[in-house]
């Protein structure tokens, strides 16, 4: 194990102390329904009491931190002989009172105590070599002190520059370059025979990933922090990464590309080595638990050099990709900054005549709705003749009215370029400024292009070529940015829409057939198999999610209309995405007065996924449903996150104190 200190170290010590009571037979009753995150918070926050509540310096995370397990054990099987709050979690409500009640306990004390002495033990040993290595410089270089002043200050910058490529090339993490992965052909093979023996050893895909989800958060609780997304609807996306990265093995370019998707997903999320070396563990030690000596060498390596490239990959592009991710951000201000102080100015210099520009840049608008505007088949010939002088009329108009905005230009750009017929691109425009400025979070611009997904579903006929919207986006952007625009611009505008391109690939084609599969399916159910499917969601979510309970204490009919309007909700965003934006804002900000803690939606989802894997085994179906619930879970967490202000929750707690501050 590396040296570790502060958070990492915090973090790889609580998950060895986890680890460790996983095994114990003392605890293996209180598992079943403990709820893992909270007890992971509770288990860091008696660690931090190690070194008085300050952050932990440097240190080896080894099993010689918790060489007095055993006494804490002990402790701990005390605290749960206590009484107990009824209706909270006992692990973590027993390790809580480690931190208070039993904080004198001579074994808390023997445990805590044992790791301050291999911190001191550690840096006495830092301090030695540091002080030997500086008495050789010393001796080496004592006719010239400048020498050894230059050789230090050389040293520090080295050090603080590589400190993070040292610790990953000790785990074999390659953070410092993200080229294509070459393994040798029998490792590929060996590790894609391994994935499908692993597959085949589950009944089902959602129980493969299951089994990835449990074995990730069970065996390193700290990681689930990081991963908000129900856990039927995350389980589902472990398992369809690990299928692309292992696919692609074999061929490396297309490797590269998915890779590079995941790392902009994770921009948002803090990634570090210590992460990538546990969630790679827990990986290859469910591989080996349920394949056992089918699980070959070959595959092992394979599979752990193609974890470690992932993990490196990710922390790359957070890393390298910053400066692009500034670039956009900075010259979409721009862009949209110069148009709205030239809107401005038109306002100002339009006269009552209209002989402003203002004029000259009303009849362009006017020129670009008539070219974006649907011909009415009805139409009369005179009427359809005198939309094409008007059009002809406008175009003379361009040499006085230059479009100044993002999408007018792109208007003028996508007729000039005879992409007219092609309504998708509007849906794309309609959408673009969000999917811009959330491009450095993951989880929104996935949300962003979900919704984008099922408009150009809508609206598109035949094949889509994003590379359409591409070219268009470049020109309109250099346009707008004449003087600003160099190659850094166009590098990184081209990474931001392809890395979107290849997000809307994953969906294109998809939501029309999960709408038909999902339509048929509602269809075929009796209200007898309704009423039942309703009750069983509630079953499920109140075993997996027991606080849940004091926010549903409305009667069973308002319990089953609830039910029922969350299965309309998965279907109708297929068929009105841009109503049912509107819609889910509209809900999630209800939900802000209610109160309603977003922890809870993830278990509800996994409850109506699990319910309705119980009533079909049709795969588009379950499908249709868990993508559709998922976007809309997200969508209404996003929004009462955001919604969330401290003025809604003073009116929500009803306290006037807290309004009047929030107001003041």
């Amino acid at each position: 194990m590396d040296i570790l200190s502060g958070e990492e170290a915090l973090l790889a010590a609580s998950d060895l102390v986890f680890k460790k009571m996983r095994v114990d037979s003392r605890f293996s009753k209180f598992w079943a329904f403990a709820d893992f995150p909270e007890f992971e918070v509770h288990v860091r926050r008696f660690l931090k009491g190690a070194f008085g509540g300050a952050e932990w310096p440097e240190l080896r995370v080894t099993d010689d931190v918790i060489a007095n397990y055993d006494g804490l054990a002990d402790a701990l099987v005390d605290a749960l002989d206590r009484p107990l709050a009824l209706g909270t979690d006992v692990m973590s409500e027993a390790f809580n009172l480690l931190t208070t009640d039993m904080s004198d306990d001579e074994r808390v004390l023997f445990f805590l105590e044992r790791i301050e002495e291999i911190a001191t033990a550690h840096a006495d040993i830092a301090v030695t070599e540091s002080n030997e290595a500086t008495s050789q410089r010393a001796s080496e270089t004592a006719e010239d002190p400048d020498v050894v002043e230059a050789e230090e200050s050389a040293i520090r910058e080295a050090m603080q520059n590589s400190i993070v490529a040292t610790e990953a090339l000790a785990q074999d993490i390659n953070v410092l370059a993200f080229e294509e992965l070459l393994l040798p052909e029998a490792q590929i093979n060996a590790a894609q025979d391994g994935w499908r023996l692993f597959l085949s050893t589950s009944s089902s895909q959602e129980m493969a990933g299951e089994a990835i989800y449990s074995a990730l958060f069970e065996g390193a609780p700290s990681l689930q922090a990081l991963f908000t997304t129900p856990r039927a609807v995350q389980a589902m996306r472990f398992l369809t990464c690990f299928s692309s990265f292992v696919e692609a093995l074999s061929d490396p370019a297309r490797l590269h590309t998915f890779v590079d998707t995941i790392g902009l997903r994770h921009l948002h999320l803090d990634v570090t080595i210590p992460r990538v070396v546990i969630f790679r563990d827990a990986i290859l030690d469910l591989f080996s638990v349920e394949l056992g000596e089918k699980f070959s060498q070959q595959a092992m390596d394979g599979w752990k050099t193609l974890l470690n490239y992932v993990g490196g990959a990710i922390i790359f592009v957070k890393t390298n990709y910053s400066e692009r991710i500034t670039l956009i951000f900075t010259s979409w201000k721009t862009a949209n900054a110069k148009s709205t102080k030239e809107s401005g100015s038109e306002e100002q210099g339009s006269g009552p005549k209209g002989k402003g520009s203002g004029d000259k840049t009303s009849r362009f608008k006017n020129m670009v709705v008539i070219r974006y505007k649907k011909t009415d088949n009805r139409a009369s010939e005179s009427d359809q003749v005198g939309q094409e002088h008007a059009q002809d009329g406008d175009d003379k108009t361009l040499a006085g009215g230059v479009p100044t905005t993002y999408p007018e230009m792109f208007a003028f750009n996508s007729a000039v370029m005879g992409f007219n017929d092609k309504k998708w691109m509007k849906e794309v425009l309609d959408c673009f400024h969000n999917i811009v400025t959330n491009v450095s979070n993951s989880a929104r611009l996935q949300e962003e292009c979900d919704v984008l997904a099922l408009r150009i579903s809508r609206v598109a006929k035949g094949s889509v070529n994003f590379a359409d919207y591409k070219s268009c986006m470049l020109a309109t952007l250099r346009a707008i940015l004449p003087k600003d625009w160099s190659t850094s611009h166009e590098v990184a505008w081209s990474w931001l829409w392809e890395n979107v391109e290849r997000v809307l690939m994953k969906t294109m084609g998809k939501p029309p057939k999960w709408q038909d599969s999902l339509t048929k399916f509602y269809a075929s159910l009796t209200e007898e198999t309704k009423f039942e499917m309703r009750a069983d969601i509630y079953a499920r979510f109140f075993v997996g999610a027991p606080a849940g309970q004091d926010y549903f204490k409305q009667s069973n009919t308002y319990l089953h209309i609830i039910a029922d309007k969350i299965m309309e909700m998965t279907l109708e965003i297929y068929a009105t995405p841009v109503q049912m934006v509107d819609e889910i804002s509209a809900l999630g900000l209800r939900h802000v007065g209610y109160g309603i803690p977003t922890e809870l939606f993830g278990p509800f989802v996994s409850a109506c996924v699990e319910m309705l894997n119980t009533c079909t085994k049709d795969e588009c179906v379950i499908d249709a449903f868990r993508w559709s619930l998922g976007l809309v879970s997200q969508m209404l967490t996003r929004t009462i996150q955001e919604g969330s202000t401290i003025v809604m929750k003073a009116i929500t707690t009803n306290n006037s104190k807290l309004l009047r501050k929030a107001i003041s």
